[in-house]
């Protein structure tokens, strides 16, 4: 498997107090108790854990998607985050720089 599986995989089992061994990469999302709201949890966990921007548009199919396609989602349409951008600080005449 890929780094950004287990590191996938790492995090649902964590977040959710899942043993490891039981996400593969055929199990369903509903094998596993992630309801849409658990799924938006993802995404947000994702983004503070793994630095993934997730489009919130994106959506797996209710049901029957697999942690598989989860992953081939989060690594095909998620982009390294945005670094932060430090405030304006004033310069020597007191304008913004």
């Amino acid at each position: 498997m890929t780094k950004l599986y287990d590191e996938v995989k790492g995090c649902v089992a964590r977040h959710f107090n899942l043993d490891p061994e039981r996400i593969r990469p055929d199990t369903t999302l509903d094998e596993l108790e992630l309801d849409s709201l658990a799924q938006v949890e993802l995404t947000c966990i994702l983004q503070d854990e793994l630095g993934l921007t997730v489009p919130q548009d994106t959506k797996l199919a209710p049901g029957t998607a697999t942690f598989s396609e989860l992953v081939t989602l989060v690594s095909g349409n998620a982009a390294p985050r945005e670094p932060e951008r430090s405030p304006a600080t004033p310069g020597p005449s007191g304008n913004s720089t």
